[in-house]
This record gives C-alpha cells, sequence and structure tokens, in this order.
C-alpha cells in the first residue's frame, strides 16, 4: 500500500487532540505519507481550518462512516492513531481503543503516561506511547514508524489483536 497511511478515527472533539496530530503531521513533513481524519464533532471545523492553513494537501477528511465500513477504513491504515489533550486521558479508556487493537493494526498514542491506555497499549506491545502534546516526540515516532516494513507493522499490530480479545 502506497503512501504510508496514519488513521484516526473516531470524535474530532475537544479532548481528541486531532489538531495536535495534524501540526505533528505538518511537521513530520512526510511527502510519501497520508494522514485521513475519519469522524466528525465540535472542533472538526478547526481542524479541517488548520489542514488548509497548513497547505496540507495529503491530510484528508471522511465524515462518520456507517458502522459497517469501519473494518474497511481501518483497513486502509499502516497505522492508527489515538491522540489526547493532557490531563484527559486519567480517567476513562477511549472506545476507539479497542477498535484499534481488533484491526490488528499498530497504535501511536500521545496520551498521559500512567492512563489505562498508555498501559493497555505498553502490556500489547501493540505500538508506541509517548506523553500527551509532545509534539517531537509524535514526529520522530510518525517517521520512525513510516520506515518499518509491512511484516513488521502487521506483527506489531497482532499483538494488539490478541492482547484486544482477551481483555476487551
Amino acid at each position: 500500500q502506497h503512501p504510508f497511511t496514519f488513521l484516526y478515527l473516531g470524535n474530532i472533539g475537544p479532548v481528541a487532540g486531532v489538531d495536535f496530530l495534524i501540526r505533528a503531521f505538518a511537521e513530520s513533513s512526510m511527502s510519501d505519507a497520508q494522514l485521513v481524519i475519519v469522524g466528525d464533532g465540535a472542533v472538526k471545523t478547526d481542524c479541517v481550518a488548520l489542514a488548509n492553513r497548513l497547505n496540507l494537501n495529503n491530510v484528508h477528511f471522511v465524515s462518520d462512516p456507517e458502522p459497517s465500513n469501519v473494518p474497511q477504513l481501518q483497513g486502509i491504515a499502516h497505522v492508527c492513531m489515538l491522540p489526547m489533550k493532557r490531563g484527559s486521558g486519567t480517567s476513562s479508556i477511549p472506545s476507539k481503543l479497542p477498535a484499534y487493537l481488533f484491526s490488528a493494526k499498530p497504535v501511536i498514542a500521545t496520551v498521559d503516561r500512567y492512563s489505562d491506555t498508555a498501559r493497555f497499549i505498553l502490556q500489547a506491545e501493540c505500538g508506541w506511547v509517548g506523553d500527551a502534546e509532545n509534539l517531537e516526540w509524535l514526529v520522530d515516532t510518525m517517521k520512525r514508524v513510516s520506515k518499518l516494513s509491512l511484516l513488521q507493522l502487521d506483527m506489531i499490530g497482532q499483538c494488539g489483536r490478541t492482547f484486544g480479545l482477551a481483555k476487551f
């Protein structure tokens, strides 16, 4: 699959950190990659405006799909993205995490260090976890992960699926 695809799927709301994800993707300057953002929410308009202001023609927005389309949309991803604003991840696990795990795709998360979300991703060995809103870490991680082989990505994703099936 080309280009390398980072996927965010879910609510584009104030705690989701999608604006942060767009800034990190812009900063990474990966011309051979795309960021696909699937969903709707209170700050979607602001996120679309940000992507336009940054002249990112490799960031694509898709409105909320039918639930039955979610597996197909996740299928285009090489990696699923889970950004959260600082302080927002300590009270619950985002519902997108189990969906990401079941999709057998690796996860890059920027979340509160001691959150259950961080703990589950690390326990499952299904991705990478950085501190919430750590732009430099996310840019470096996206670049590094985009260079992994499809086999490596698949192995990491399968770890998440195994963990997800066992725990969720």
